[in-house]
């Protein structure tokens, strides 16, 4: 279910961590880091996946994972 006030994006992944963490370009190309189904091990993004993010109007430098598309 989406958060109320949260911004959905998509973005192509440009790197992976070993955490979970990934950081993802948006297509205004914005770095931003994410994190959050991948963490459970739902979602196993490699680089150039396409991701599905929701960004807290707060801070848009951060991330959780909505969706992937493998491309």
């Amino acid at each position: 279910m989406a958060r109320p006030h949260a911004i959905e994006v998509g973005g192509t992944v440009v790197d992976t961590r070993p955490n979970g963490v990934c950081r993802v370009r948006l297509a205004n190309g914005h770095v931003v880091l994410a994190w959050g189904a991948a963490r459970a091990g739902v979602v196993r993004p490699a680089p150039g996946d396409w991701l599905r993010l929701e960004l807290s109007p707060c801070d848009l430098s951060q991330g959780r994972v909505v969706r992937e598309t493998k491309h």
